[in-house]
């Protein structure tokens, strides 16, 4: 009976023993391990990597690179007080999905259709999220933009000829991929009932809209009016500000229009026109100082073991 024990407490050792081997630790942030499972979740296309086998193998090797730099990034949003919400995810996710023409639940049908883990990508949204706030964090206080940047951005830009009609407007788009018409119409008609009923239209737009300026509250900006699409045109004609549109069909889908303000003097059109030039200035120096900072900087605060 001793000897039957012994043998399968041998038996189970083995067994434990093998699982630590397949899941070793390929890598190491401050002493926090990833594992290779990490790695074959992170790839996700069925194989099981082995240690041996990283340092042939590009795919392994770049998900290890990812998976360091997602730690390093979480570590230093802790250290900085920074974090995300569900709704920040979610919304992340609804701009993926709007960016290939698709519904949030037929984006996640088509993960799934691919065999791709749903939780894995809102994981590493959650990371993309982070890095942009650390971005905002640690650079956005300390740019500045020069008035040449600016008039060499606007040159570049090609402003438009000051003599065409212009308008500020903001849109609220429904994809008809699944929707019928009648199904569309009903809930544009539904959320122009909130909008009477004193709800901000950028707020709906971000709440409902499928098009990827909805995060900007479905801001399309300074628009001339020989660019407007002829339905489109159409439709804010005879708008006055801060007036709704009906709704309106595109080949894509349909639209409603707020039209924000209809901008009759050169003056205001330029303003306009520096301020968006600033803002993305800004974010193209924020860009450039980020692919510093993650490759090189944020790499110098941890301690970093690779084990291949």
């Amino acid at each position: 009976m001793i000897k039957k024990i012994l043998i399968l407490i041998f038996i189970i050792s083995r067994v434990s023993f093998a699982e630590t081997v397949l899941n070793s630790v390929a890598a190491s942030v401050n002493g926090e391990p990833i594992l290779l499972s990490d790695i074959d979740e992170f790839i996700q296309n069925g194989k099981k990597v082995k240690l041996q086998d990283l340092s042939d193998d590009i795919q392994a090797k770049q998900a290890v690179e990812a998976l360091i730099l997602q730690k390093l990034i979480l570590n230093e949003s802790e250290k900085r007080r920074v974090g995300t919400s569900p709704d920040e995810i979610q919304l992340y996710l609804k701009e993926i999905a709007s960016n290939n023409n698709l519904t949030i639940e037929e984006f996640k049908l088509a993960l799934k259709n691919e065999n791709k883990d749903i939780e894995s990508l809102k994981n590493q949204i959650k990371v993309e999220i982070l890095r942009r706030k650390l971005a905002n964090q640690i650079f956005k206080e300390g740019i500045s933009i020069s008035e040449k940047e600016i008039n060499d951005f606007l040159n570049e830009d090609s402003i438009d000829d000051d003599s065409e009609k212009k308008l500020k407007l903001r849109q609220i788009f429904l994809s008809n991929k699944s929707k019928t018409k009648e199904e569309l119409v009903k809930k544009l008609e539904e959320i122009k009932k909130e909008f009477k009923n004193g709800s901000s239209f950028a707020d709906l737009a971000k709440k409902y809209s499928e098009s990827p300026d909805a995060t900007d509250g479905g801001n399309l900006g300074i628009l001339t009016e020989n660019d407007l699409h002829p339905k489109i045109s159409n439709a804010v004609s005879s708008l006055k500000n801060n007036e709704i549109s009906e709704v309106t069909f595109t080949d894509n889908g349909a639209h409603l229009f707020l039209l924000v303000d209809r901008i009759e003097n050169n003056l205001e059109a330029n303003k306009e026109a520096t301020e968006t030039a600033k803002k993305a200035l800004k974010e193209q120096k924020i860009e450039r100082k980020m692919k510093d900072f993650f490759a090189k900087e944020i790499y110098q605060n941890y301690s970093i073991d690779r084990k291949y």
